[in-house]
C-alpha cells in the first residue's frame, strides 16, 4: 500500500546511528512482471540487513514487462538496488 511506508529499516542499523544505506536484491522475473525469489545480493559496506530488507520490499514490486529494446523479461534476472531513509535522520 503506497499510503504506508513499510517499516523495514534495519533496527540493527538504526541502534548503530546509520540513518540511511543501500542494499541489492537478485529476483526472478515473472510472466506478469512481479518479482520473485528475492534473496539479498553480497552486502556492501552498508551491511547484510539492508539487502535483506531490500530482498523485502523487491518483492513487492512489479516490472514491465518489456525491456527498452522491445525484448520480453519475463524469466530474466534482475539485480534491484534500494537506498533505505530512517525518517527525521
Amino acid at each position: 500500500d503506497p499510503r504506508v511506508p513499510p517499516h523495514v529499516f534495519p533496527p540493527e542499523a538504526a541502534a548503530r546511528g546509520l540513518t540511511t544505506g543501500r542494499g541489492v536484491a537478485r529476483c526472478n522475473i515473472g510472466p506478469d512482471g512481479t518479482l520473485s525469489a528475492c534473496a539479498p545480493e553480497s552486502a556492501e559496506s552498508d551491511g547484510p540487513a539492508f539487502s535483506e530488507a531490500a530482498a523485502k520490499l523487491a518483492s513487492a514490486l512489479k516490472m514491465n514487462l518489456w525491456s527498452a529494446d522491445a525484448a520480453p523479461v519475463e524469466g530474466g534476472v534482475i539485480h534491484v538496488p534500494i537506498r533505505l531513509n530512517l525518517r527525521g535522520g
